[in-house]
């Protein structure tokens, strides 16, 4: 994961947050197979469907599983990071969200705004 931080004001954080291909790839593999565990595909048994179909049929549920696990990830790996002192909850933006790719055939590209303790000095 690589981050970048830009000072929006003295107390507002823009952080850029890219996941790598290779990275994303491993986690998207592992939210479509607990995904294919748990649900239910016509013509298969109960967990037993090809994680193919699964990926096809439940596309929306795998992307949200792996942006569940990526984005908290990311967003603690920039705050420790760059050692910044938040107040309240990071506001999460990503760029296209209906077409985002979560496959691990590219990057992953979003950003973040957080408030921070302000400097006293």
């Amino acid at each position: 994961m690589k981050t970048e931080i830009k000072d929006v004001t003295s107390v507002k954080k823009e952080i850029s947050i890219t996941v790598e291909a290779a990275e994303l790839k491993v986690i998207y593999g592992n939210a479509a197979s607990a995904v294919a565990k748990n649900v239910t595909v016509p013509g298969f048994r109960k967990g037993i469907a090809p994680v193919n179909v699964v990926k096809t049929r439940y596309a929306d549920e795998i992307k949200g599983e792996v942006l569940r696990k990526v984005v908290p990830k990311g967003i603690d790996q920039a705050v420790a990071e760059h050692r910044l002192q938040t107040l309240g909850d990071p506001d999460v933006h990503f760029h296209d969200y209906d077409s985002m790719t979560v496959d691990g055939s590219s990057d992953l590209h979003f950003h973040v705004h957080v408030e921070v303790v302000p400097a006293i000095g």
